[in-house]
């Protein structure tokens, strides 16, 4: 997995799902280290394997999808923009502003509902552009920027933790500290209610779709195996 978000978002959606084989849920730390992690896997000869990298940009998408070759999927631009809806996002973070005490003005809210909309629209044109250009930005850096842009004192006071020696928030705590939250509270939550809600439960993930044909080629291994193991041959 590219980051913590989809390793958080996977273990849960397993959670929901039987297989008769045993699997382990990595995250790399970032496309950049896709390199590193396929040299692992291919000196683990017994292991199968399968990457999900977000898209990020034109050059790391064309870059890495020759060394991942059919052993791993892209999301467009990143794994939660794919994944979610802008309408489940907004939802999200206008629960997550109030309950942490920040007031929105209506502006504000037109805003980012607007700014969400659009990263949906782009991440739809991404998935279907024969050849993928652009670096669009996802939901979780835009609502991050957002949040900076009209809340940066309210955050300094909030957030005390998160302050460097200057005096000023460190962002890169701040943005581990939003993703966890996000992920955590929210996104796990949907998660859930795809399998539990009678109105959802029709609903499909893209992830779903995307690695089917690695769990089919898992399922025919352990079935090759046992038929090896126990002598059975094929009618």
């Amino acid at each position: 997995m590219d980051g913590e978000t989809e390793v958080t978002i996977m273990r849960e959606y397993l959670k929901t799902k039987k297989y008769g084989f045993n699997y382990k849920i990595e995250n790399i730390g970032g496309t950049g280290k896709t390199s590193y992690h396929i040299k692992l896997c291919k000196e683990a000869e017994d292991k199968e394997y399968f990457f999900f990298l977000d898209y990020d940009k034109k050059d790391d998408y064309n870059k890495y999808k020759q060394i991942i070759e059919n052993n791993g999927v892209f999301f467009f631009p990143d794994f939660v923009t794919e994944n979610f809806s802008a309408e489940d996002i907004y939802e999200f973070y206008i629960d997550w502003i109030q309950k942490i005490g920040f007031t929105f003005t209506l502006e504000q809210k037109e805003v980012i509902e607007v700014r969400l909309m659009k990263c949906k629209q782009k991440s739809d044109e991404l998935i279907q552009m024969s050849e993928k250009k652009g670096k669009p930005k996802g939901f979780e850096i835009t609502l991050i920027n957002f949040t900076l842009s009209c809340f940066y004192p309210e955050l300094l006071r909030k957030y005390p933790q998160y302050q460097n020696e200057e005096n000023s928030l460190d962002l890169d705590k701040f943005k581990q500290f939003f993703k966890t939250q996000f992920t955590e509270n929210y996104l796990k939550e949907r998660i859930r209610k795809s399998f539990e809600d009678p109105d959802r439960k029709s609903e499909k993930f893209s992830f779903e779709e995307k690695i089917k044909p690695f769990l089919k080629q898992i399922a025919d291994l352990v079935n090759r195996n046992i038929k090896i193991k126990y002598g059975i041959e094929d009618n």
